[in-house]
């Protein structure tokens, strides 16, 4: 998936009776001058020469099925992946913590949604959360997170 031409997660077609879009930007990953995303792109800078505010919260979700309706040779060559997928530990962030529940979440995803909204402080009452607060950042090792 990674070495693809262009990888982001894809609705699923039970989430698009939920949504107008086809995508989901929290996780991209593409080649150079990829033609999806440089329409994108240039649909981002017009509109900026525009207006100095967005008038909707997922414009670029807009913008990107412009350019899917412009280039579905390029998108049928996307690797379909669920979004559902990559929110399941989102989803579950305040449930209690065990192995189990923690490894069925993270095992069907390599890649995880969560958010900068909610932040619950590390309250002891052992949730999912709070068990990711002990995990060692990226690039350490467990020794040096204690």
């Amino acid at each position: 998936m990674l070495d693809s031409e262009l990888f982001l997660p894809k609705t699923t077609f039970e989430e698009t009776f939920n949504t107008a879009t086809q995508i989901c930007s929290y996780y991209i990953t593409a080649h150079k001058n990829n033609k999806l995303l440089l329409m994108v792109r240039e649909l981002l800078y017009e509109y900026w020469k525009k207006y100095d505010d967005v008038i909707e919260y997922l414009l670029i979700y807009d913008f990107f099925e412009i350019a899917i309706e412009m280039y579905p040779e390029e998108w049928s060559k996307v690797i379909p992946f669920p979004c559902a997928e990559c929110t399941l530990l989102f989803d579950n962030l305040t449930k209690p913590y065990s192995p189990e529940l923690y490894e069925a979440l993270t095992s069907r995803s390599p890649f995880q949604k969560l958010t900068w909204r909610f932040l619950p402080g590390k309250d002891g009452k052992n949730t999912v959360f709070d068990y990711i607060l002990t995990l060692p950042k990226w690039g350490e090792n467990k020794s040096e997170s204690n």
